[in-house]
Parts: structure tokens; C-alpha cells; sequence
């Protein structure tokens, strides 16, 4: 379903995938007299540092270094998204490498990819919904916030594979809170409930999503919201009311 979007004698900027994918984007690039760029073979990652709220690192692209460059984003993985972003660029306009070791500040917002919503507690929304996702998500959590336990507000579609993403996520969950998504997707939270108990023992089933938003909040400690597009845009919806009272 992806390779469908390459098109005939246009380029394919690739990042890194596991065997199989590769195979078939390759493939599908040659039957297409489509040239693949890998990310891998023009930049290297040097080193990165933790920062508040992002990452600074080093890297090689091609002969050149490019020193302490600022990501405003949570997540190692987030790194070689820009990387893939900025062959994809560089591909078009070269001089993007000067822009990018003069101004060393990456300005990038993504709403609902590991947004913070608050540093105290914190609050995060991610709209991590698959297994994939909940690996990245975890993974990038506990490289910054590696003592802390999470309270879980989720709800997922039907059709996902519920399992997968909670058992992934027990890991950093001292609490799950399951609820309906919006009336524009269909879900089965009971379902849900009864999948996530098998992982993650402390949950609770509450229907009404703005009744679970109130609640998850008044818990007063780390919260993460995670599981659809459906339950991320409501509750940053609410959040934004609160704070404006």
C-alpha cells in the first residue's frame, strides 16, 4: 500500500526498514526507474544529549559535519525523521545543509506526536495507535522520564490490535483509564478494558469520555494520553478550555 505513492522517474528518499519492506520498496523503485536515496548511506548520527524539551546532536552528512543541531521533539526516533526530511529537502535545495548549521534551532511542532502539554506533571498526548508506536512511545519516555510511572488515558478503534499496544505500554503504566473514542469511530471499550487488564492489572472502564478526561486529571500525576486521533483531539480540546478558566 505505501510504494503505491512512488511515482514513475521521481525519486524515493528511503529511511531505515526491516528486510522485507525494504525489499519490496526496492522493487517496486526499480520497476518504477525510480532512483532510491538511502538515508543511511549519505548521514550518520555522531552523538545526542538530552535536553529539557528535545534533543541536541551531532551528525555527518556525506563529508560534512553538522554540530549541535536542537530537535524540540521527545524521542530518539524523531531524529532520524529529520534526517530523512532533510535528505528529502537537500535533494531539491542543497543549501538547506547552510540553513540548518547556521540557525542550529529546528522550529517544529507536531501536535499530538509526544506533545507536551505540561512540564510539571507532566501531561503528554501521542496518538501512538499500534504496536510501532507504542514501542517508540515507551522507548522515548523512559529515556526522559525514566523514573516515572504513568497514568494511561486510552481508548482505541475496533479494528486495532489492542493487545500488542498495552502490553507494550505496561512497562511505564501504574494506571489505565478506558473510555470511548468520539462518535466518528467506532470502538468496543469493553473490549479494550478486558484486553488491558491482561497487562496492566490497575484499570478502570469509564464510557463517558468527558467523564475520563476529568478523571484521569484529577489524579494529579504523570499523565500520558495514547491510542487514537479520537481521544488525543478531545482531550487536547479540553485541556485548553481548562487552562483558559
Amino acid at each position: 500500500e505505501k510504494v503505491g505513492i512512488i511515482k514513475r522517474n521521481k525519486p524515493v528518499v528511503l529511511s531505515a526498514q526491516k528486510i522485507i519492506p525494504k525489499i519490496v520498496i526496492y522493487k517496486k523503485a526499480k520497476d518504477s526507474n525510480s532512483r532510491v536515496l538511502n538515508v543511511k548511506e549519505y548521514i550518520s548520527l555522531i552523538s545526542y544529549e538530552l535536553k529539557e524539551n528535545g534533543i541536541e546532536f551531532s551528525f555527518n552528512f556525506l563529508d560534512r559535519k553538522i554540530e549541535s543541531v536542537f530537535l524540540p521533539l521527545l524521542g530518539t526516533h524523531q531524529i532520524y525523521n529529520f534526517f530523512q526530511s532533510l535528505l528529502s529537502v537537500y535533494y531539491f535545495y542543497p543549501e538547506i545543509l547552510n540553513i540548518v548549521d547556521n540557525q542550529k534551532f529546528i522550529n517544529i511542532k507536531i501536535e499530538g506526536r509526544l506533545q507536551i502539554l505540561d512540564k510539571m506533571l507532566p501531561v503528554i498526548v501521542d496518538v501512538a495507535h499500534n504496536k510501532d508506536s507504542a514501542k517508540k512511545l515507551k522507548e522515548a519516555l523512559l529515556l526522559h522520564y525514566p523514573d516515572l510511572k504513568w497514568i494511561l488515558l486510552s481508548g482505541m478503534a475496533a479494528d486495532k490490535d489492542y493487545g500488542s499496544f498495552y502490553k507494550e505500554l505496561s512497562e511505564i503504566t501504574e494506571e489505565i483509564i478506558i473510555t470511548s473514542l468520539s462518535i466518528y469511530k467506532k470502538s468496543k471499550p469493553e473490549d479494550v478494558y478486558n484486553s488491558s487488564l491482561k497487562f496492566i492489572k490497575n484499570s478502570k472502564l469509564i464510557f463517558s469520555l468527558e467523564e475520563a478526561i476529568g478523571y484521569s486529571l484529577s489524579k494529579n500525576k504523570p499523565l500520558l494520553v495514547a491510542g487514537s486521533f479520537y481521544i488525543a483531539g478531545p482531550f487536547l480540546e479540553k485541556f485548553e478550555a481548562l487552562k483558559k478558566k
